[in-house]
């Protein structure tokens, strides 16, 4: 009895349970009939909490629920600094490794807070196309010749599509993984050029005469150079900022240097592939929005020859491949050279820190070749920041003319050779 009474609300609730025996629980219910289910957009937060195990509304119990033999599509969308989060990346290995999820990869774009990189939610297109994929409606070779049915009408214009088509490097020992990802990459609606390498040291060979969209690469090999040093290559200054890196290794990611990788916006996926995720983030970064400007464009210039004048306005940077530039500037009605900038040495940018008006003139001391950057798009963005931060930024170029100003003065209008 004393038990009855302890416990008397509690009874009453299980006995009123049986009593009306429920035939519809509805997380259960609602998570029955779907034949594929899309969480999109896919929060940072929503993602950590399926790969964690944590069900704490109706959505998330709607999707734990869903039987296991129906595929649940996963549509990512956030912060760049919340993709490339460690924890974060752990959480996407363990639900890319289940069969019951697909994770589609993002793409690059403006984010809700106005800052611009990977992590954008995937095209409405394609997170259709994939719909249709698991839905068995059609097949990734026929979504393939949908999307390109309109380009297709004659030869003339196959070629064209054939010379447009963004070049893959895939550089890896492992001739089965290659071949496994050219598969899945050939299955994309835009099917990219893929180019094969068996060593860092071919890759590295093959790229300072050639130019790829992304490069995906292992971070060991058992002879040649390491895939940090393919890396460090590419990501070099001055390099082709819009180029896309993944690397790959059997490595844990915290053994491997996943968060150093980061660093450098390289993505990072471990060994074994998920194949179609891989893609996917392939297709996600050749399909991003690119940054307006900011394009790398070779410029030869024969000895003599003027790059810029002082007093022109200007937003371009320059970085020297090979040559030497000359650097004079007229000083009391004297001409002085203050310095010149030899081969991987960058001129420009007092310019862009200024009024955007050239502080001296830049001529080629002998015959160089020069990549030139327009950050015009940067200055643009900077313009919408803060107010103080445009101040800064203007205070510092300041200070870095007053500073070659009185280096000038102090030198009798006649610096020393620098890089």
């Amino acid at each position: 009895m004393r038990y009855v009474r302890n416990y008397r609300s509690q009874l009453r609730h299980w006995l009123a349970y049986f009593r009306e025996h429920p035939k519809r629980v509805p997380h259960i219910a609602e998570a029955a009939w779907p034949e594929v289910v899309i969480v999109a957009p896919a929060t940072c937060n929503s993602i950590g909490k399926l790969a964690a195990g944590i069900t704490d509304n109706f959505a998330l119990l709607i999707v734990r629920a869903t039987p296991r033999a129906t595929r649940v599509i996963v549509v990512p969308s956030m912060n760049p600094e919340m993709w490339y989060d460690p924890q974060f990346q752990y959480s996407l290995d363990l639900l890319n490794a289940s069969q019951k999820y697909r994770v589609l990869s993002p793409t690059r774009g403006e984010m809700l807070s106005g800052d611009l990189g990977f992590g954008a939610q995937a095209a409405f297109e394609d997170i259709v196309a994939e719909t249709y994929r698991t839905l068995g409606m059609i097949g990734d070779v026929a979504t393939g010749a949908l999307a390109r049915k309109q380009e297709t009408d004659d030869e003339a214009a196959d070629a064209d599509e054939e010379s447009a088509r963004p070049t893959v490097i895939v550089v890896d020992e492992d001739a089965a993984l290659r071949r496994g990802l050219r598969q899945a990459l050939s299955a994309q609606s835009s099917a990219p050029h893929v180019e094969e390498f068996e060593t860092a040291t071919e890759a590295l060979s093959w790229l300072r005469s050639h130019r790829a969209e992304l490069v995906l690469t292992a971070l060991e090999f058992s002879r040649g150079a390491a895939g940090f040093d393919l890396i460090e290559y590419l990501r070099r200054p001055g390099s082709d900022a819009g180029l896309y890196v993944i690397a790959m290794s059997r490595q844990d990611r915290r053994v491997a240097g996943a968060e150093r990788l980061a660093r450098y916006e390289v993505h990072f996926q471990q060994k074994p592939l998920n194949f179609n995720f891989v893609a996917g983030m392939v297709s996600g970064c050749l399909q991003s929005q690119k940054i307006p400007g900011g394009e790398i464009v070779s410029r030869r210039l024969a000895s003599g020859e003027v790059l810029f004048s002082e007093g022109d306005e200007g937003s371009e940077i320059y970085t020297v491949e090979s040559g030497r530039l000359r650097v004079v500037k007229e000083i009391g009605g004297r001409e002085l050279i203050v310095g010149t900038v030899e081969e991987g040495g960058i001129i420009g940018e007092m310019a862009f820190f200024g009024e955007g008006r050239r502080y001296a003139t830049a001529l080629a001391d002998v015959q160089t070749e020069v990549a030139e950057i327009d950050l015009a798009h940067v200055r643009d963005y900077i313009d919408r920041q803060p107010p103080w931060l445009n101040a800064l930024i203007r205070s510092l170029g300041d200070h870095l003319r007053h500073a070659d100003e009185k280096l000038v003065e102090l030198q009798g209008g006649q610096w020393p050779s620098t890089s």
